[in-house]
């Protein structure tokens, strides 16, 4: 038996958790069987994605406060990486939309 395909999503906010959700139903038509990991709000927790930290931990604003929570949202990508290669890497991953941290959060995944 061969082990489902895995994909790793991050959603910062509560739009990207309802484009999150979309996604999610969009490719369990073609990949029933699929696993979806990462930080999940609410739409996509309720399609069975394994979220390892509140969605709303990714919620900062400005550059003070980014910078003030800069421990706690390195903690974060430390976690991210070890979900993503603690049994296997995912096929894809995904930030929707949050852009500067999802996508920092994804990009400093790619180069270690």
């Amino acid at each position: 038996m061969t082990k489902p395909i895995r994909f790793g999503i991050v959603a910062g906010e509560k739009s990207g958790d309802i484009l999150g959700a979309s996604l999610i139903e969009a490719l369990r038509t073609y990949y029933p069987d699929a696993e979806f990991v990462g930080v999940a709000g609410p739409a996509m927790l309720e399609l069975g994605c394994k979220s390892i930290t509140p969605m709303d931990r990714l919620s900062v604003m400005g550059f003070v406060e980014p910078l003030s929570r800069l421990p706690e949202l390195l903690k974060l990508k430390k976690d991210l990486q070890e979900c993503f290669t603690a049994t296997s890497l995912p096929r894809s991953s995904v930030s929707i939309p949050q852009i500067s941290i999802c996508a920092w959060l994804l990009t400093c995944m790619r180069r270690e």
